[in-house]
C-alpha cells in the first residue's frame, strides 16, 4: 500500500519542494496540492469585505 499527503500551501508553510523531499525521504508515494478559491495566499491579505 502507497501513502501519500495532502498540504494547503501557505507562506507560513513549507514550500511544495520541501514537503516533497520530507516526505520521499519517509516513504511517502505521493504529494496532493489542492486548490481552493477563498484561501489567501498570504495572511497579510485583507478579508473579503474589509
Amino acid at each position: 500500500m502507497d501513502f501519500g499527503a495532502a498540504m494547503f500551501f501557505t507562506d507560513y508553510s513549507m514550500t511544495p519542494a520541501e514537503l516533497g523531499q520530507a516526505l520521499e525521504a519517509r516513504g511517502f508515494e505521493s504529494i496532493w496540492a489542492p486548490e481552493h478559491s477563498h484561501i489567501p495566499s498570504t495572511r497579510k491579505t485583507p478579508p473579503a469585505g474589509g
